[in-house]
């Protein structure tokens, strides 16, 4: 019985090391070669799994929209565009304009949209170009510094259809 005791005692002292664990090196160009292979080939797995993930996922496009993420099954968001919300789980309509906060608007806004003001420093923009990519347009706003918020219209009440935009 003691000599168990003794056994298992010594068994988990060993088990419970502070040595550092021990590292593999690598001593000649072969080793190297295939050590290199046996990565690159866990890495091109990893790659393929992840590209029939995303294969599988009804080729749904990730975007981050108003500070949350939503997903959309077009490449390119335009009026009309139906994006889901992740984290609300809910589904609404891209309208096809942006709602902007700012003291002065610059001059080049005004060229490329058709502007109206909703509130104090509160603009509408509603681009000029039909058909373009938002999403692409709603990041351009995003980096002009002039703007303090920049926010794509989205339409939640459930209407299927953009004619009432």
């Amino acid at each position: 019985m003691q000599k168990r005791i003794l056994l298992s005692l010594i068994v988990l002292l060993g088990a419970c090391s502070t040595e550092k664990p021990d590292t593999v090196s690598i001593e000649s160009q072969d080793d190297m070669k295939h050590a290199s292979s046996v990565a690159a080939n866990s890495t091109e797995n990893r790659e393929e799994v992840s590209l029939s993930l995303l294969e599988k996922s009804d080729s749904k496009y990730s975007y981050k929209l108003n500070g949350m993420k939503f997903s959309s099954n077009d490449r390119v968001l335009k009026k009309g565009s139906v994006v889901q919300s992740l984290s609300e789980s809910g589904s609404g309509l891209i309208k096809g304009s942006f709602v902007v906060i700012a003291s002065q608007l610059p001059k080049g806004v005004i060229e490329h949209y058709e502007v109206n003001e909703i509130a104090t420093s509160t603009y509408r923009l509603i681009p000029l170009e039909i058909g373009g990519d938002l999403y692409e347009l709603y990041q351009a706003l995003r980096q002009n510094d002039v703007f303090s918020r920049v926010e794509i219209e989205i339409d939640y009440s459930g209407k299927q259809t953009s004619d009432s935009f």
